[in-house]
């Protein structure tokens, strides 16, 4: 068998396999490049979150520092100043749970259910009492003569009332709640009245304004009210 050409097939497998090599070396720097280009991009991306989180930060504090300041214009006048004589003497305090339906014919009944709180007080208005309620009998005796006692106010605390639940209310929720809350503030004053609030009031003020009025008088001081309003019974003597 010749030598020759054995020996020129290894010289060319040389060449093939120096090229080979070449491109390895080639495919090699080519994702050594990669590499970095990947390295300095996720580089770039974190520099860019850190800005913006302190950018963020800085304008969190920016308006922790400068919070917005709500704006308001009043044009109030002031329509009646009205001197007030009235003692409060008693307060009854109710609690009441509300339920209000109003009864349909042909859909749902819408109902509320009220948590209410209230209260009545109980004053004498001394501003109605002039020099002839005032009248000395002897050298021993004052009489006193008070208006009857009346109702100061009767309200709902809306701070301690809430709405338990509603059903069938759909878009009159609202006007329902409020038809409840008057309807419960008028049973309030009525238990109240039924209550004796008016008579509890006299009695207050006879036991409160008596020792008062005598030390002031350095005499005995017999108390004695107005008849009541036609409209309101009058407390059994």
């Amino acid at each position: 068998m010749p030598y020759l050409p054995a020996a020129a097939f290894s010289f060319c497998d040389i060449l093939e396999f120096g090229k080979w090599k070449r491109d390895i070396e080639d495919i090699s720097k080519l994702a050594l490049v990669k590499k970095w280009i990947l390295s300095l991009i996720v580089i770039l991306a974190l520099s860019t979150a850190i800005l913006g989180l302190l950018q963020l930060r800085s304008c969190t504090n920016l308006l922790e520092i400068e919070p917005p300041r709500p704006v308001a214009t009043h044009s109030m006048v002031l329509k009646e100043i009205e001197g007030l004589g009235r003692m409060e003497l008693i307060r009854y305090q109710f609690q009441d749970v509300v339920d209000y339906e109003v009864v349909l014919d042909w859909f749902p009944d819408p109902k509320v259910i009220l948590s209410v709180q209230g209260e009545t007080v109980g004053c004498v208005d001394f501003a109605k009492i002039d020099s002839s309620d005032i009248v000395i009998v002897g050298d021993s005796l004052v009489e006193v003569y008070l208006p009857y006692p009346e109702i100061c106010y009767s309200k709902i605390d809306h701070s301690k009332t809430r709405v338990f639940d509603t059903d069938n209310t759909f878009w009159v929720e609202a006007e329902l709640v409020a038809e409840a809350y008057e309807l419960a503030e008028k049973k309030i004053l009525e238990q109240a009245l039924q209550g004796n609030i008016l008579e509890q009031t006299q009695a207050q003020a006879l036991s409160l304004l008596t020792p008062i009025l005598e030390a002031i008088a350095d005499k005995e001081v017999s108390i004695r009210f107005d008849l009541p309003p036609p409209n309101v019974e009058r407390p059994n003597d």
